[in-house]
């Protein structure tokens, strides 16, 4: 879902992904886990991350995969599969931030 920022900013219209471990208002915060998603409310707060790049102007488009529970170093996730480095096919992206890696670099994103 998308969450648009302030109307101005220093980095009013720049787009970005949240990590599937940050908090966002009115979403379930996965973990990269369906069994964390389902057993969880939505947030009733966005983390201040968040919501400082809001402030600052940027639109979140959705939630970037991560490993489950940010728990591997490859980014491998059983439930939602391994992502494939856009910038580099035939490699992993990497680590638990590997959504918001692949979301960069595949341009789908600014930051």
């Amino acid at each position: 879902r998308e969450v648009p920022g302030a109307r101005s900013g220093p980095l009013g219209g720049l787009r970005f992904a949240a990590k599937a471990n940050m908090d966002v208002a009115g979403l379930r915060t996965g973990n990269g886990s369906p069994a964390w998603q389902l057993s969880h409310p939505a947030s009733h707060r966005t983390a201040p991350c968040v919501s400082a790049l809001l402030r600052a102007g940027a639109v979140l488009l959705g939630v970037a995969h991560m490993d489950e529970l940010a728990f591997s170093i490859e980014g491998s996730n059983a439930h939602y599969g391994t992502l494939e480095n856009p910038a580099a096919p035939g490699r992993l992206v990497g680590g638990s931030s590997s959504g918001s890696a692949a979301a960069v670099a595949s341009g789908l994103v600014d930051l």
